[in-house]
């Protein structure tokens, strides 16, 4: 299983399965966009790949550039195997969920490479950067005005437990880490019958539940709307500052 896991994934097959995801996508001249003469031989920065995480680092990379009066002379370059966005970011759901108290738990109790544990103040500093990302892609949202466009809203998410062993564990560990919770962050606990009476849910079957803040969107129309605005702003691959070449595998780095 580790053998399989640390492999390298190789090239994309050439037949991927259609994602209903990248149905009518919102921009289809970006799908396979790409220069006509074909890749630059140089680019300040070389990105591989163009979902959610490439995404970002353009996108910083480039206001920060622009900040410093930089972007006029420098140069960014998109390495896309295969369509636009249409790698695990573009076959996601969009759930914008961490499980915080989980989390709390597992850094409190040991660390899986040195076998020690956290801090609680340590692990709630970390905990806080894993929760700052609903707030933080709802801002890039309101930001760039994609608030309709990638269906971008908050939800509550509840975890059900169907055995009494997983209730008092997950809300145990929700109590563990509500003092160090960041400020305003709010979980909370329900029996059976409370559970029942605010989700609809089987009494007889689900013993308890813990609800906590998350997030929902479509992650492909909102990346692919990201890409537009970019290419919009810095200019496009014939002697713009953000290159993106789909169809476009790397093989080496060197």
């Amino acid at each position: 299983m580790f053998a399989r896991a640390r492999a390298a994934p190789g090239l994309p097959v050439p037949n991927p399965t259609a994602a209903y995801w990248q149905d009518a996508p919102p921009f289809p001249e970006l799908c396979d966009v790409r220069s006509a003469a074909g890749p630059p031989q140089t680019a300040d920065i070389v990105i591989v790949g163009s979902g959610i995480t490439a995404a970002a680092i353009a996108r910083t990379v480039l206001a920060e550039w622009e900040r410093k009066g930089e972007v006029s002379h420098t140069r960014i370059l998109i390495l896309e195997a295969r369509q636009l966005c249409s790698g695990a970011t573009g076959r996601n759901g969009g759930h914008i969920k961490a499980s915080p108290h989980e989390l709390f738990h597992r850094l409190t109790h040991h660390h899986q490479h040195h076998n020690a544990a956290y801090t609680p103040q340590r692990a709630a500093a970390l905990c806080a950067v894993q929760t700052a990302h609903l707030a933080a892609i709802g801002d890039v949202v309101r930001a760039e005005g994609l608030e309709a466009l990638s269906e971008y809203r908050t939800v509550q998410t509840v975890d059900f437990a169907v055995d009494a062993a997983t209730d008092r564990r997950q809300k145990a560990q929700m109590d563990a880490f509500l003092p160090f919770a960041p400020e305003g962050y709010a979980m909370k606990a329900y029996s059976a019958d409370e559970a029942q009476r605010a989700f609809g849910v089987d009494a007889q079957r689900v013993v308890g539940a813990v609800a906590y803040p998350a997030g929902a969107l479509w992650p492909y129309r909102f990346v692919t709307a990201l890409w537009d605005g970019m290419l919009r702003r810095f200019g496009g691959n014939e002697g713009g500052v953000l290159g993106i070449e789909t169809g476009t595998a790397v093989e080496s780095v060197q």
